[in-house]
């Protein structure tokens, strides 16, 4: 038997017409052409204190749209990882909560911006206008992945 620590309760997706339509969806943003190591990426990983489980055949966490119960508080907890070019000691993460009670029928979008060794984040209309408070995490350099060379 697991011990209870290890027991994740994960984000069960309400009906249709509990949500009437209400999302939210990442961010992604490349600075100049998509060989570019200067980027921005940030999603949900948590509702509610709940793991959000990304679909496997999803076209990435940015342009999945999760579907939220409106017109109650919800607590969003947001991860962002970015780089500043080939020349950082980049990548970067930070993560933060934030808490937002979203109309019904609206969809919304993650928004993540560095500022002073911190990422702020938010959830935003479509219209841009801010639907959240803002998180402002400070943020670590990420784990470099490694590659393992063989040679004969």
């Amino acid at each position: 038997m697991l011990p209870l620590t290890c027991i994740k309760l994960l984000y069960k997706t309400p009906n249709t017409t509990t949500t009437q339509g209400t999302t939210v969806k990442g961010y992604s943003l490349r600075k100049g052409s998509f060989l570019s190591a200067d980027w921005i990426n940030a999603h949900v990983i948590s509702l509610d204190n709940k793991s959000i489980s990304y679909p496997f055949f999803s076209d990435g966490y940015s342009s999945y749209k999760i579907p939220v119960t409106p017109n109650q508080l919800h607590h969003f907890t947001i991860t962002s990882q970015f780089n500043q070019g080939f020349s950082s000691s980049g990548p970067y993460g930070a993560t933060g909560t934030v808490t937002a009670t979203l109309a019904a029928g609206q969809q919304y979008a993650i928004k993540a911006v560095v500022n002073n060794g911190k990422v702020n984040m938010w959830i935003q209309s479509r219209n841009g206008k801010k639907a959240s408070s803002v998180a402002s995490a400070p943020y670590q350099i990420l784990p470099k992945d490694q590659t393992i060379i063989i040679s004969n």
